[in-house]
């Protein structure tokens, strides 16, 4: 299973579908709810998508906690 990270955007989905208003992200003053990221996230994506030239292998960004 550890090989396997399905699990993490299948669970996210699920909360997005079942609980939009609940807060998914919380730092300082700033909530985040499963609806609101997952349209930040499709718009990340999209974003990518946009940019990445179609002959080179697909984009990876790696987001890290400083």
């Amino acid at each position: 299973m550890a090989s396997d990270r399905s699990w993490m955007a299948s669970g996210f989905y699920r909360s997005v579908e079942k609980f939009p208003d609940r807060k998914a992200v919380e730092a300082g003053d700033t909530a985040v709810t499963y609806g609101q990221l997952s349209a930040r996230v499709a718009g990340l994506a999209q974003t990518l998508l946009e940019h990445s030239p179609s002959d080179d292998p697909p984009l990876t960004v790696i987001f890290a906690q400083r």
